[in-house]
């Protein structure tokens, strides 16, 4: 399996997997072909589609 830098590796070689891989793809305005099955049981996709985003925390001052 080879993963290039900006790729990840997503376990399972399911229908439930590839149809939430493949509504990312869209969602982030990407063709269906970034989402590739693999032979080690998985999908290889661009890592955005898995990268959780992160939070960001508000920052508010509070007076005294």
């Amino acid at each position: 399996m080879t993963i290039n830098e900006g790729e990840a590796f997503v376990a399972g070689l399911t229908a439930e997997n590839a149809k939430t891989l493949l509504e990312a793809a869209e969602k982030a305005g990407l063709d269906p072909s970034v989402v590739r099955a693999d032979a080690e049981g998985g999908f290889v996709v661009p890592a955005q589609l898995v990268e959780k985003p992160k939070k960001t925390t508000p920052t508010t001052k509070k007076e005294s």
